[in-house]
This record gives structure tokens, sequence and C-alpha cells, in this order.
């Protein structure tokens, strides 16, 4: 078979977490489908085309106003001469717009872009209300197209103003695979039921390393500074302070190694990347601390799961951190912001621990960590016993999307 697809939404692979969706998805597609001719939106292409492989790399959508909005009009005016029989595919032949008419399934790989942020911060807020609107415009762009276009992997909650012109789109894509259950119970809640299939993260998917010899025992902290900016109750210094006096009590207590492993590097914002904060807590540290300390500056997305199997426990503020302990089987404590997490926690219960932003503290956090500490060859053995129900879950979502692509290309062999 011979597939084209096209992504949108899932702009840089710095973001690992966005690297990682379109990673496993790819990888599974690849294996089901003799050749696949796929094109993704890149704000950084040269970086990506070497990640992504199998790709090429285009101009996003909304990569700025003017692309965006001469896209919309050109889509809509192509749909109208269309529709009454004047086929105008020069009003169309320009990327991005090119890449998008080519293909038979256009992905949304944006994780949670339809999900705006309950941030403490007004300016940050609107920010990503404005991300998600013109997320959505992207999406209605490839609908008037004519695509086929599924989300894959979503989390999709609190649209609030942007809620009409969500539920007019979001009603015309022929497939909403999200990845938690909040997610599924709101759209219910605006009526969108018929397209929605439940499943976990895609990263699910992912085999783990097989471990050999028992390496030293270590405790893996990644946290966010997107989150730890404009999401916590705690200021940024009190967050940095916290995380110094976490790290020392690791040590003086469990004579662990502690290694920081950023998820996202960067992008276009400088809080994007999660190594400005490390560094700053870093700067902190009393040297006696820093000889125990180990910092993965630059994570690869083909080796960011080996980075976790050494780990006696992870402490985390991204979910695909979560995610990427457990395909390890390890205790995870997650930080949490989202309702996108509330599925992980079900799954795997008291093995993973949540603290909710807004009561996170340095004594909420170390009785979490010596409640796991305790039980944590129990809980491993617990999270094997139920990572083989998420990777079905998981698999779940890329059938169903396998489905879509099979039909798609028996209405259109090529």
């Amino acid at each position: 078979m011979r597939l084209r697809i096209h992504i949108i939404n899932n702009f840089y692979s710095l973001n690992l977490g966005w690297a990682l969706l379109v990673i496993s998805t790819l990888r599974f597609l690849g294996k089901n489908f003799q050749k696949i001719t796929c094109t993704i939106e890149s704000l950084h292409p040269q970086l990506d085309s070497k990640v992504y492989s199998m790709c090429d790399t285009i101009e996003p959508l909304k990569s700025n106003f003017k692309t965006l909005t001469s896209s919309l009009i050109r889509a809509i005016l192509w749909r109208i001469f269309h529709g009454v029989g004047l086929e105008l595919d020069g009003i169309i032949s320009v990327e991005p717009l090119n890449s998008l008419r080519k293909a038979d399934v256009v992905i949304d790989l944006s994780g949670d872009g339809l999900c705006p942020a309950r941030s403490v911060s007004l300016s940050y807020r609107f920010k990503r209300l404005i991300s998600t609107f013109t997320n959505l415009l992207s999406i209605l762009v490839a609908i008037l197209l004519g695509k086929k276009v599924v989300l894959f992997s979503s989390s999709i909650c609190d649209l609030g103003l942007l809620e009409p012109i969500a539920i007019a789109i979001l009603k015309r894509v022929v497939l909403i695979i999200v990845r938690d259950r909040h997610s599924l119970e709101y759209l219910a809640k605006l009526g969108i039921k018929h397209n929605v299939v439940l499943a976990t993260d895609v990263v699910f998917s992912l085999e783990p390393l097989v471990k050999n010899a028992e390496k030293e025992l270590t405790i893996c902290i990644c946290p966010s500074y997107e989150a730890s900016k404009f999401f916590y109750k705690l200021n940024l210094e009190e967050i940095k302070n916290l995380y110094v006096k976490l790290v020392k009590y690791l040590v003086m207590k469990y004579g662990v190694r502690v290694k920081f492993i950023p998820l996202s590097l960067g992008g276009r914002w400088n809080h994007e990347d999660d190594r400005v904060l490390i560094r700053e807590i870093i700067e902190n540290m009393d040297r006696d601390v820093l000889e125990h300390v180990d910092i993965v500056w630059n994570p690869k997305p083909n080796e960011i799961v080996e980075e976790f199997s050494n780990c006696k426990l992870s402490i985390v503020s991204r979910m695909h951190s979560a995610i990427l302990s457990l395909i390890n089987s390890v205790p995870t404590i997650m930080i949490t912001h989202s309702s996108k997490f509330e599925t992980i926690s079900d799954l795997f219960e008291e093995c993973i621990v949540r603290i909710d932003a807004e009561k996170l503290n340095f004594e909420n956090l170390v009785e979490k960590i010596d409640f796991l500490m305790n039980k944590s060859v129990l809980c491993k053995n617990y999270i094997d016993s139920k990572l083989l129900e998420a990777r079905k879950l998981s698999y779940k979502g890329l059938e169903a999307l396998m489905e879509i692509m099979r039909k798609s290309f028996e209405q259109d062999p090529k």
C-alpha cells in the first residue's frame, strides 16, 4: 500500500513529547503499510528532517498570521468553486496547502494543542488560547480542502469561548482518538460522540529496553520550566529552592545519584527549554551534593527511552516523562497541572502518585518519595503487570487510525 499522510500542529522535535508522538505513530504505520509518503509541519526543518527521516518538512500553516490567513482564504475560495463544479487547483498549488491537498489523511499530532491552559499567568493563558484557536483553524483548512482529518492521541478540554467553533469543526473530522477520560467526557458534553475513541497515549506503544546488569541506584528528575513558570502556586524562585533542597535530601537519606532529564529543549519561547531551569537549580547546589548529580543535556528522541532504564524512582512534571518512566517499570511521582495526566494515574493507581500543582511543597513531595521508595519492588512488579493493558489500549488507538488509512486506500488506491 502507498499512502500520503500530512502531520499538522506538531512543530519541532525539540519538544521530545511531540517527537515521541510522531515517532511512535510513524513506526507503527511503517510496519503496516509498504510505503508511506509523509509531510510534517516544522519550524526547525533542518533538525526535524534528521529526526523524521521518512518525512518531508514544510512551513506550518500557522507559522505566521499572513500564511494562516492566506491559506484559510485560499481554502475557502477553492471550496466555493469546487462546490459549483469549477476545479481551480491553482489557488492551492502553494505550500503548505499543496501538501495538504495531496494527502490521503491529515493527522493532528498536537497532543494537548486543543487544551487551553489553566495558568496563573493571564498573558500565558491568552497566548495558549490564541494557539488553540489557530490549531482549530489549521484543522478547518484541511476540512475545507476535503481531507480526512484525524486527531490522534489528543487531550481536549475547557475550550471556553472557542467551544462554538470547536464543535462545528470537530464534528467534521473523521476520527478523534483521545488519551484521557476527561477529554472523552468533555467531548460528549459538547455533543461529539460519534467519531471519538478512547485509548492510552501512543507513546505507550514503545518497547522498553532489556535491562542488563544492575546499574547504580538513580532517582530521575524531569522538571518543566514551562509548568514551573506558569502553573504552580509557588513562584519560580521557590521552585528552584525546592529542587535544591530535594536533591540534598535524596543524596543524604538514600545515598543515590540524581539524574536530571529535560524533555523539552527549546522552541519559540525561552520557557520551552527545560535546561534553563536545570542550570539555575544546579547553580544553587552545594559542591558536595553536586558530585552526586548527572544531567542529560541533549537527549535524543530515539534514545530517550533508555535514559529512564536505570531509574529507581522518577519525579516528573511532563506527561511523556511519566510515560517513559512507566515503560521502564519505574514508580513515578507526577506534579500535575492538567487533566491529561488522569488516565495514567487511573491505570497504575498508587504506584504512580499525583501531586496537584497548587499542593506542591517540600513536605508533600518528601512524603510521596518515602512512600514509593519503601515499596519500590512491589510497585515495579505492579507496573509490570499493568503495562500490557496500557500497551493494548495504545494499540487500540493505532489500529483505529490504521483502519481510516485502509479505507482511504481502498477508495483511492495509488
